[in-house]
């Protein structure tokens, strides 16, 4: 049975014949093999070769092996997280839908205390991991998940509807909201994020894993149709705003563009009667209009500490503070020529623009702002650049905060 793991001619034959005799036998040794080799005994070169033909094999198949799932579940508790590091990671790739609190049982919580209690490295491999399933549970396994279980459901009913093969492993499913798992999900790893990033002190690299995460989620209603939109939350996207590289504010204004689209997308998509999630309200389109002022007020219309009655504000703060604070033009700090994330970018702007002889000074790009937006945009911080193009009239160099939350539409 371990030569079908390695000969791609008996992978196809498993895969497309379906035989549940094979399937069962091929599950058994499997289980047998996991068991002894792995589960049960030290850190191995043979453990490391099964496991790397096991990755291959799911990679092949597109799918996970549900007796891979059960030594998983059994070996994330005894796990050190390096042994068999990047196989193990692999296979997690591939596991499949269940409601979220049997996921957060058997897989998440596990994961959770090796994130916690593992170094930067490894938060960041687990994150691109965390990516990759997501990825997976919207591809392949929700469709997977519905359409088996429309098929249990027909045989239950004697119907004659054919099915187009959608496992090789044949196992029934229970019925539950799938769309609910992957929500639920999203808000785990967002959860993850926050404090993990407290924890690195917002540490770049992991930063740059958790903005991969989310500029995957808010991309999920626009590439998949997935019916909501699902936010990060205001913790990391005012971490993006006060970031002191370019790239992560960039990104950040990339994602927050991403969710405006989606909500736009659910205007025009039929809404599901069986989504099981609580409905996307007002409060959800205010939550990304509140972000949206701020990211405007703060880079491009000097208005960061001016008070806004109608939204919650990152710079709310009591009164006096601002003032006791002494610093001048205050409310230019996060401005796109101030903001110590940008700095760099406007001494080069100023540099490239400027005759050497004169001197230069942030405060010149005021009037040549959108010249400035250009460079920033080959300079390939392409996310600020469209958000500012889609939030600010480009007639003006400022935009009236109605004229802003006009441009966001509920579904």
């Amino acid at each position: 049975m371990g030569s079908s793991l390695r000969s791609k001619l008996l992978l196809y034959y498993m895969s497309c014949t379906s035989n549940p005799v094979t399937a069962a036998r091929f599950s058994y040794w499997l289980s047998s093999v996991l068991s002894e080799e792995i589960l049960h005994s030290p850190y191995s070169k043979r453990g490391e070769e099964i496991l790397e033909a096991l990755a291959n094999f799911t990679d092949f198949l597109q799918e996970s092996v549900p007796v891979c799932e059960t030594f998983l579940t059994k070996y994330l508790h005894l796990w050190d997280g390096t042994s068999y590091r990047i196989y193990i990671l692999v296979l997690i790739t591939r596991f499949r839908l269940y409601p979220f609190s049997t996921l957060n049982d058997l897989l998440l919580e596990p994961l959770r205390k090796l994130f916690f209690c593992s170094n930067v490295y490894f938060k960041c491999q687990l994150l691109i991991c965390l990516r990759k399933l997501l990825q997976n549970f919207i591809t392949v396994e929700l469709e997977r998940y519905n359409t088996t279980l429309r098929r249990q459901e027909n045989v239950l009913e004697n119907t004659t509807e054919t099915f187009n093969h959608v496992s090789l492993f044949v196992e029934e499913v229970e019925k539950f909201q799938p769309l609910q798992t992957v929500a639920e999900f999203i808000d785990f790893v967002d959860a993850m994020c926050l404090v993990g990033l407290g924890l690195e002190k917002d540490n770049a690299l992991m930063m740059s894993c958790v903005l991969d995460f989310f500029e995957l989620v808010s991309s999920l209603t626009v590439q998949y149709g997935t019916p909501f939109v699902l936010l990060p939350s205001r913790g990391l996207i005012y971490k993006g705003l006060f970031a002191n590289n370019g790239m992560t504010c960039s990104r950040m204004c990339g994602i927050l563009l991403n969710c405006r689209n989606g909500f736009l997308k659910l205007k025009s998509m039929p809404k599901p009667d069986n989504l099981g999630l609580v409905n996307i309200d007002v409060n959800s389109i205010d939550t990304l209009n509140a972000c949206v002022l701020d990211f405007c007020d703060s880079l491009w219309r000097y208005r960061a500490f001016k008070k806004d009655t109608r939204y919650p504000t990152a710079f709310t703060v009591e009164d006096g503070v601002v003032e006791a604070l002494s610093v001048p033009r205050v409310n230019e700090c996060f401005s796109l020529h101030r903001h110590q994330a940008f700095l760099g970018f406007a001494w080069a702007y100023l540099k490239e623009f400027q005759p050497p002889e004169k001197k230069v000074h942030p405060d010149q790009i005021k009037q040549a702002k959108r010249s400035y937006l250009e460079f920033l945009r080959r300079e390939q911080l392409h996310g600020i650049a469209e958000f500012i193009e889609q939030f600010i009239k480009k007639a003006s160099s400022s935009m009236s905060k109605s004229h802003i939350a006009a441009s966001m539409a509920s579904p």
